[in-house]
């Protein structure tokens, strides 16, 4: 419930049939007093919906006017508890990817992402921290990265800038983070553009 699918300019409810988990019980083993029968670092369902990409996107174009409030055209989420080296404790490590598709493949497309601080639910101190990014243009026919490895901020937003300025033939990316902010910039890609950014 509160899933949807768009479908052209509908959205239809997110159907799918409940996951059978094996349990015990299967077997005829019947819990003991005390025994847990929940999942092994099992999560309520209430917290992992949580875990959402909340961004706002706005376009530009070689020539067409720019969108605005564009919506990316995939997003994935890989995520994966690892246990962490003191015994019982254990932390998530999440990469999620935001991909746009160009309404004109024929130009240079430019991508400005502001994405809010990343949570996996509505308590304090469940926020997750953002430790690498990568930018990713699909040419001819495959994915390519965008090497991006300059540390100092005014050097980047220069280098960006440059190359979404003119007509270089190169694509760049940066991502700055300003409080709960995270601010991404990608282009120009030609039919579609990927950010991946990975938290723990």
């Amino acid at each position: 419930p509160g899933v949807f699918l768009a479908a052209g300019r509908t959205l239809n409810q997110l159907c799918a049939p409940a996951p059978q988990i094996p349990t015990p019980q299967d077997q005829g083993i019947t819990p003991a007093a005390g025994d847990d029968t929940s999942a092994p670092n099992a999560t309520t369902a209430a917290r992992l919906n949580h875990v959402v990409c909340v961004a706002s996107a706005n376009v530009g174009y070689s020539e067409a006017a720019k969108d605005t409030e564009f919506l990316p055209t995939a997003v994935a989420y890989n995520a994966k508890v690892e246990e962490s080296p003191s015994p019982g404790e254990y932390s998530l490590a999440l990469v999620i990817t935001l991909e746009y598709k160009s309404a004109f493949p024929q130009e240079g497309m430019v991508v400005w992402i502001k994405k809010h601080q990343q949570m996996i639910c509505d308590e304090m101190d469940t926020e997750l921290v953002l430790i690498n990014t990568s930018f990713w243009d699909y040419f001819n026919g495959g994915w390519l990265p965008i090497p991006t490895d300059i540390r100092y901020t005014e050097e980047a937003d220069a280098m960006v800038q440059a190359v979404m300025t003119t007509d270089s033939g190169q694509t760049a990316g940066r991502l700055t983070t300003e409080g709960a902010i995270e601010d991404a910039k990608l282009g120009p890609v030609g039919e579609r553009g990927r950010i991946l950014l990975t938290y723990r």
